[in-house]
């Protein structure tokens, strides 16, 4: 209990928030189809220049946390695969490479 929340609190809080949070994107997502633009370009009609790139920041640092828990984790399956041969340290490396190569390069898909 480092925050000093009850269960019942700490899930009320959850819940509360995830539902005001979804909220605010859902009504933005609706714009989306009447207008044929992405959610972070729409909230820059409401929030101005300054507030999208705050928004846009936020994103990126969000996709970059995303980014860097997929290629931990993809080394770790690396590493548990090879049955240790290969240092963990190695499989990441590999694996963000591997996942640069396709930023660049792409793949096709059907």
């Amino acid at each position: 209990m480092y925050f000093k929340l009850s269960f019942r609190m700490a899930v009320t809080a959850i819940v509360v928030f995830t539902a005001v949070g979804a909220a605010f994107c859902a009504f933005i997502a609706t714009l989306g189809p009447k207008t044929g633009l992405r959610t972070i370009v729409i909230s820059r009609y409401s929030v101005g220049f300054v507030g999208g790139t705050i928004f846009a920041i936020f994103n990126i640092l969000t996709q970059l946390g995303f980014s860097c828990t997929a290629v931990i984790l993809g080394g770790q399956t690396l590493t548990n695969v090879s049955e240790g041969k290969l240092p963990l340290q190695a499989s990441i490396v590999i694996v963000g490479f591997i996942a640069l190569i396709l930023c660049f390069v792409g793949y096709e898909g059907e």
